[in-house]
């Protein structure tokens, strides 16, 4: 009875047992499967597209191009570094491709918003950044690998405004190291010996590419309205200085989230840079900045209506007393730099006040944002504080006022080349 009893509990536990293991086993097998099945997507899925990378068209590209195989060469990580901390700022769709060119090497570096801003490209050769063929190379190869919508562009160099000079280290040598915008040593030096770019053969390189939202002039002096004349049909707008740049440049990690905006806002970007210096944040003796965006749509209007007025200042080569206007630069001679004279500061001292009121809304219309600080630092021709007497009546833009002492130079000649001397009828006064 015991075994028979025993039997009767032992055989539904047998069941029980199988039962288990048929649910088990299929269970099992199930799983490996999937778990394989897994793997094997996973081995199918393709990697994510990163935001930004190479051949993305995104809406805007920021182009850095920093010409600095010359004197400039320790600031260039300085800068970079800035960049790389403005980068998690940036809007979405939008990144930064920055060129550089110095002691060291020719190379690109490029990021995003969220994407690490690196070294993407090294030229094997020593790119001349400041020939035409150097600057249509390096522009070629970022709006192919990395295009956009929008495009904008930063020249990182010296700078000595409209200046024509020559193109070889021979004769810039010869002429005082004079440069419009760049200088390239040519032997991964660090000197400012070496080629040079005018701004007409910059407008004619520009000319190839996408017209660009803005250009920035990180560099001295570029803020002269020959510059923007010639550059008047390749961008929306010119940011610069008529004077020195303090030596740290345009403070990237502030300015990036402005810059790389669509559309930019010109005095966001004008104030931003202006408060960093004004602030002190850069440090004594950078006590300020001059700065000023010129709309380059409402700059043959104001050539039209100026015309008149230089043909009676300037009439029968007459040569007007500039000496109590404001001016940029304070050189002991002019083997170097024209005197940059501020363009509104001539005009109220030299007109008659319902002229310059007149003149004054084609002025107002094509400079619409103007930062004047009440002094700034210049390193030339010695290291001393510049100022601006009345920044009332001062607009942040120079022009050349002709004067046979700039004869010796060949600038008297070399300005008729520009196409604000020609719209201006300047030829009419015998200039």
């Amino acid at each position: 009875m015991l075994f028979a009893k025993k039997n009767v509990i032992l055989r539904p536990m047998k069941r029980n047992i199988r039962h288990i293991i048929y649910i088990l086993v299929p269970a099992i097998l199930l799983l490996l499967s999937v778990s394989c099945a897994r793997e094997e997507d996973d081995l199918l899925v393709p990697e994510p597209v990163v935001s930004g990378a190479k051949g993305q068209t995104l809406d805007f590209t920021l182009i850095v191009y920093m010409a600095a195989e010359n004197s400039l060469y320790g600031m260039v990580q300085e800068d970079l570094n800035e960049i790389m901390q403005g980068m998690d700022q940036l809007p979405e769709g939008t990144r930064v491709v920055a060129y550089v060119d110095d002691a060291r090497s020719s190379r690109l570096y490029a990021g995003c918003a969220r994407q690490e801003f690196q070294n993407v490209k090294s030229y094997d050769e020593n790119i001349c950044s400041t020939s035409e063929e150097g600057m249509m190379r390096v522009l070629t190869d970022i709006l192919q690998d990395y295009p956009a919508g929008h495009y904008a562009l930063v020249l990182w160099s010296h700078g000595s405004g409209w200046v024509i000079q020559h193109s070889t280290a021979a004769a810039t040598k010869a002429s005082g190291h004079l440069r419009s915008i760049g200088i390239d040593n040519g032997q991964r030096g660090t000197s400012n010996e070496g080629s040079v770019m005018d701004i007409p053969v910059l407008a004619r390189v520009l000319s190839n590419f996408p017209h660009m939202s803005y250009i920035l002039f990180d560099a001295c002096f570029m803020q002269c309205v020959e510059v923007a004349y010639e550059l008047r049909h390749l961008t929306d707008y010119v940011i610069a200085s008529p004077a020195e740049i303090p030596d740290p440049g345009a403070p990237y990690h502030r300015l990036l989230p402005m810059l790389c905006r669509v559309p930019a806002n010109m005095s966001d970007i004008v104030n931003t840079y202006v408060d960093y210096y004004e602030n002190l944040e850069a440090g004594f003796p950078y006590v300020g900045v001059e700065l000023s965006a010129i709309r380059t749509d409402s700059l043959e209007n104001l050539a039209a209506v100026t015309a008149p007025y230089l043909k009676s200042l300037l009439a029968a080569r007459a040569e007007y007393d500039a000496s109590a206007v404001q001016r940029y630069y304070y050189g002991l001679s002019f083997t170097k730099y024209t005197e940059f004279f501020d363009f509104k500061n001539w005009f109220y001292q030299a007109l008659s006040a319902d002229d310059y009121a007149a003149w004054c809304q084609a002025y107002d219309a094509a400079v619409p944002v103007v930062r004047l600080t009440p002094q700034w630092f210049s390193g030339i021709p010695s290291r001393q504080t510049r100022s601006v007497s009345d920044i009332d009546h001062s607009g942040g833009v120079s022009v050349f006022v002709p004067s046979g002492k700039y004869e010796q130079n060949g600038w008297v000649n070399n300005y008729h080349s520009l196409q604000w001397y020609d719209d201006t009828k300047l030829q009419e006064t015998g200039w």
